[in-house]
């Protein structure tokens, strides 16, 4: 007779994921084995959209009475990590196990960069992290990635972690960066790429932010194809300024910046860009942007 079962946790310990855990009963002939009579665990992180690559956890038949036991997420938040209580079958009896061995990994919530003509900083933060030794920086212009620096980790924590590395190599044309996570026992994963371009713009020019609508960062990018004194401002919908984001002297060239909008309401505001350049010429240029919490 075939029997399943699950158990589901909202939240893990660490993190705003979920664990889920299932009981996959064949229709075998004969004695139950623990390859027919898997319990298979699976995480999702953050959002829950994609499931971490489910995995068996049990080494012998996972067994169901007639009261219908079921396996059972256990949270370790000493730890930061799940585990599994299950119900087994043995030659000698049934007995009940538990699994510890899966820890909420290095969650990297973001990495993006912010870029001042030639100098990029990149910026990154974590939810959780388990025995993260660290964070290798790595830049690709042509050929292979290459090593530019290494950021310490925070070993095993819960709680959110910024990080921020500056490139101030002169560089030019579309360069490219991505962090290899290291743990302790040299464990390796990489983050996404990141594209800058470290061209000399051809004009002014000032980009919608991304994302839009947000909450509550977003990013805004702009080109000054001479040096400039610089304005970036934000306005609420009555023209009253609300966020001085720039106010200085700036390079010819891209700029990325980093915006957090979580001291304002929710609604509709307006950024604006002015330039006046060196060479006499002046630029300005207003984009619409949704702030939505």
């Amino acid at each position: 007779m075939n029997q399943y079962g699950f158990d589901l946790k909202g939240k893990m310990p660490a993190g705003s994921g979920f664990s889920f855990v299932y009981h996959a009963d064949s229709t075998q002939m004969g004695p139950a084995s623990s390859m027919t009579d898997k319990l298979q665990f699976g995480s999702a992180l953050q959002s829950g959209s994609t499931f971490q690559p489910f995995e068996q956890i049990n080494q012998v038949p996972a067994f169901f009475s007639a009261a219908n036991c079921k396996p059972i997420i256990v949270e370790l938040p000493v730890y930061s990590g799940t585990g599994v209580a299950f119900e087994a079958e043995t030659g000698t009896g049934n007995k009940v196990y538990w699994d510890a061995s899966h820890i909420v990994p290095v969650e990297l919530t973001s990495f993006s960069a912010d870029v001042f003509a030639n100098k990029v900083v990149l910026n990154w933060s974590t939810a959780t992290e388990t025995n993260n030794q660290g964070f290798s920086v790595e830049k690709k212009i042509t050929g292979n990635w290459e090593k530019i620096g290494f950021v310490n980790g925070n070993g095993t924590s819960t709680r959110t972690h910024n990080y921020s590395f500056v490139d101030d190599q002169s560089s030019s044309g579309k360069v490219y960066y991505r962090l290899n996570q290291i743990d302790l026992d040299g464990t390796q994963s990489f983050s996404k790429v990141i594209e800058v371009d470290l061209s000399t713009p051809n004009d002014y020019s000032l980009s919608q932010n991304f994302p839009n609508p947000f909450n509550p960062s977003t990013a805004i990018k702009f080109a000054l194809k001479v040096d400039s004194k610089v304005s970036l401002k934000i306005y609420n919908p009555l023209g009253q300024e609300v966020m001085n984001i720039l106010s200085d002297n700036y390079a010819a060239g891209n700029y990325n910046i980093s915006v957090n909008a979580a001291g304002l309401n929710s609604g509709v505001y307006f950024y604006t860009l002015e330039a006046n350049g060196v060479d006499g010429s002046k630029f300005s240029s207003t984009k619409k942007m949704i702030l939505m919490k």
